[in-house]
């Protein structure tokens, strides 16, 4: 069976949606102030939270690598196209949106380099795109890896999630955990504009003694669980 194939599969899983978490709460709060004519979604899946941004722009549209989730999203409305972003290139004319999504994707590429030039072509100028991802350095990893755990976010196989503190758990397949810092310079490498960056708490994923302390120190974006970068085409 390809990588391609097991991706695809792997994708296709329940276990990759989310509902009304700090991160996706706090992303609609920064779209409220950008709207426009055209939003893509990149990794949109069955297009859940893809909907949920209608209200910031006049046309919706998506790609996604599982073919099943494509077909369900465009079921909603959405117009949404099947590929691996990692390897294909965006199946739309240069400057064409005025915002981009992708959420909690950038992470799972072999080539990041490449999801960041297809972004960047595809916005107009001026044009802003929203990136969350994992970070590589929040307080809970530097914690794993004092004791000697693989970091939480991520991945040591597509089977096995392995060397955990809390044990095994579902596959994790992120092949390139950035910190903050890393980040920023990447996109601005790719002549990015980053205009904020917010730390997003992850309560939702941790017991309850943890949840007080992981709400504080999300306000510290270097340190939380997940990063909000807001960028834009320069």
């Amino acid at each position: 069976m390809s990588i391609k194939i097991k991706k695809e599969a792997l994708y296709s899983s329940s276990f990759f949606i989310e509902n009304n978490t700090d991160r996706l709460r706090k992303v609609k709060k920064i779209f409220s102030r950008y709207k426009g004519e055209r939003l893509l979604d990149i990794g949109c899946g069955v297009g859940s939270f893809t909907l949920q941004l209608r209200e910031f722009a006049g046309e919706l549209y998506g790609v996604e690598i599982s073919k099943e989730a494509m077909k369900f999203a465009q079921e909603r409305g959405i117009k949404v196209s099947q590929l691996d972003i990692d390897e294909d290139n965006l199946p739309f004319r240069n400057d064409f949106f005025d915002i981009i999504f992708c959420g909690q994707l950038i992470e799972h590429l072999f080539d990041p380099d490449h999801l960041l030039d297809e972004i960047y072509r595809t916005l107009k100028p001026k044009g802003i795109a929203i990136i969350t991802t994992p970070n590589l350095a929040s307080y809970l990893n530097r914690l794993a890896l004092l004791l000697g755990f693989q970091p939480y976010l991520t991945g040591t196989g597509l089977r096995y999630n392995t060397g955990k503190l809390l044990g095994q758990k579902a596959p994790c397949p992120h092949l390139m955990v950035l910190t903050l810092k890393s980040l920023k310079e990447l996109l601005q490498l790719h002549d990015f504009n980053v205009k904020e960056i917010v730390g997003v708490n992850a309560s939702h994923l941790l017991p309850f003694p943890l949840r007080t302390l992981d709400r504080f120190l999300s306000r510290i974006p270097c340190l939380a669980i997940y990063l909000i970068f807001v960028i834009e085409k320069e």
